[in-house]
Parts: C-alpha cells; structure tokens; sequence
C-alpha cells in the first residue's frame, strides 16, 4: 500500500516536470534568412581607429584631423624633417599601446599639437626617441594631458599648452626635459642626463613630487604664482631658481650635491626645504637677490655661505645652518626682520630664531 502511494507520487511528478519543459521550450526550427551574429564587435564597444590606417601630408607621417579615440599598432620611425603625428583636432586621445616613435635624430616632433589652437588632447602609454625638436608639443594647445610617455633624448622631451597635465612621465638626455606653459601642473615625473633645464614652470603652475637630476638647473619657475612642492633636485649647478616676478612657492624640496641651492629675485616664499653643499665649505645654499622673500624652517648644510641676503626687509627666519663657514651673509642681511643667528643651544626655547651648528 505505502509502496504504491510512493510510485504514484513519482508519477505524478514527472508528469508535472515534463508538462513544465513543454510550456518553456522554444520551436526547435529556425526562423528563416541568414544567420547573423547578435554581439558587439570591439570597434562597436571601444571605437578607435588605429593611427597607422591615416595617412599624411608633407609634414607629418600620419595626420589626426578628427577627434576621437587612437592607438598605435606598432613603432614609428621618423623621417627627415617630418613630424611622426600631428594633430589638428580638438577632444583627440592617443594611445601608444607601449610602441616607440623613433625620430631617428633626424624627425622633427614625435607628437606635434597644432599649430592651430586645439584643446583637449591627451597622448599616453608609450615612448618618444631622437627626434630633434621635442617628444611632445603643442605650445598653443590647451587643456591636454600627457600620461605614462617616457621621452629619450629628444631637445624638449614634453610641452603641452596652458590648463595642461603631465603626470608619470620620465625624460632623458636632450636640452631640456618638461616645459609648462600658465595653471598646469607637472606631478610624479622624472628628469636626468639633460644639458639644460629639468623643469621650466610657468605662471600659476605646479610641479610636485618631482625629480631633476644633471643640468645646469634642476627647475625653473620662469613666471609668478608658481608651486614646487616636495621635489627633488641633484647635482648640476643650481637646484632651482626662482628668477620671475614673485609670488612663488618652493616648499619641503631636498636639493643636494648643487653650488647653489635656491636663487629668489624676489617676493618669494622659501619655506622647509633641505639644501645640502657639493663640496664642503663652498658655494650658497639660499640667495636672495632683492626684496620682500620669506626664507623659513630650511635646513642648510656645508655651504660657504648658508643664507646670502643682497637686498632688504627680507623675512629670514627658524632657519638651521649645519657646517656652513657664514650661516647668514651678505649686505641686506641685517635688514632683514629676523637676521640674528644663535648657537643650537640658545635657540631652542625660540622657533623663529636661525640656529647655527
């Protein structure tokens, strides 16, 4: 009795089982026409068009003359006294998929902006080698960003317009490494082996976290309102010189191995940075060459001269001088507000004193 109870159920369930598989399955024909494809192609997904399907002109190798997405599917090598991309479009993006263009000392930009007044253009991913006018330019293009490019030998490795980025980038050999034009800002980069200048930061720019090493400057704020914050400067013949018209900023940098530190024309402020001499005993750590520069929290070591203070009603102050022969020298130096200098001892109860060591 049980026994037949339990087979009936089973029965009964495997009736409504296949009654459900009937009500859901589709019609087994197909419906007529050709069979197509229902997915999206990556083209449909990610448009980009890849650079070497252009063509150029007697300028360039390749011409991008509409906005939209590029990538690279292999290396470029220049031509003689042609760029390798121009651009001449606004809203374009450039990815160089991790392939060179190789100027072959010969080619003029690796990547020209313009020159018409484009904006909007970012170029990443990649490298720039020997091309005899600069890796990247566009003077007159705003607004760009330049991203993960590692420039090599090339007379001015990157050179956007004004409102631009240029984030985690590396730069070697040449004349020059990074120019910025007004309101950009240069971050996480890194410059060596240059003959020139390793930073030239324009009016209300911004390089930080940056790294200059060789040279005869390691930066350069050219203008007014310029930030050069936590950077490092190495070697060469100065660190940074700030020879524009004021207002700028260079705070918690390390500049070392250099005959002089930082260089103020004036109304500047010069506030927690470490300057350590190339040779012991000679050279300048700070230079103050006018008016109207605030100069404290530094620490400077080894210099003949720590603090060169030229012209007055400069603010000197909580500075430390290690080692150097003249902690603070110069003929502006009692003008200035806090020019006194004091043994580490006596100034310890006393934060806006300079200390000596």
């Amino acid at each position: 009795m049980r026994t037949g109870t339990i087979a009936l159920g089973l029965v009964g369930l495997a009736g409504m089982l296949g009654g459900g598989a009937a009500l859901v399955a589709g019609p087994l024909t197909p419906p007529a026409g050709p069979v197509a494809p229902t997915f999206k192609t990556l083209a449909d997904v990610q448009p980009r068009t890849a650079v070497q399907s252009l063509s150029g002109d007697n300028g360039a190798r390749y011409v991008i003359s509409q906005p939209g997405s590029y990538y690279l599917t292999g290396n470029i090598t220049g031509v003689a006294n042609m760029d390798g991309i121009r651009v001449t479009a606004s809203g374009v993006s450039i990815d160089l998929c991790g392939f060179k263009l190789d100027g072959a000392g010969v080619g003029y930009y690796g990547v020209n902006l313009g020159p018409a007044a484009i904006e909007g253009v970012s170029v990443r991913n990649g490298t720039l080698a020997n091309w005899a006018w600069g890796g990247v330019y566009g003077v007159s293009a705003s607004g760009c960003e330049l991203e993960s490019l590692r420039v090599l030998s090339c007379d001015t490795a990157l050179h956007p317009g004004p409102g631009s980025v240029i984030r985690s980038c590396e730069a070697r050999g040449g004349a020059n490494a990074f120019v910025t034009e007004g309101n950009s800002r240069i971050e996480n980069c890194a410059a060596g082996g240059y003959s020139q200048i390793g930073y030239l930061v324009g009016d209300g720019s911004a390089a930080i976290q940056c790294s200059s090493s060789g040279g005869t400057c390691g930066f350069i704020a050219y203008s007014n309102n310029a930030s050069i914050i936590d950077c490092v400067a190495r070697g060469g013949t100065q660190g940074i010189d700030l020879p524009g018209g004021g207002g700028n900023r260079v705070e918690r940098c390390k500049i070392g191995q250099v005959p002089v530190g930082i260089r103020s024309v004036a109304a500047n402020t010069i506030v927690g940075n470490t300057i350590n001499a190339n040779t012991l005993g000679a050279g300048s750590g700070i230079v103050l060459d006018q008016r109207n520069s605030v100069v404290e929290g530094n620490h400077l070591h080894a210099f003949q001269n720590g603090i060169v203070v030229t012209g007055g009603d400069n603010i000197v102050t909580g500075n430390v001088m290690t080692s150097c022969s003249v902690p603070i020298a110069g003929a502006g130096a009692s003008a200035s507000v806090v020019g006194t200098v004091v043994t580490s001892s006596a100034g310890l109860t006393n934060s806006t004193v300079n200390i000596a060591r």
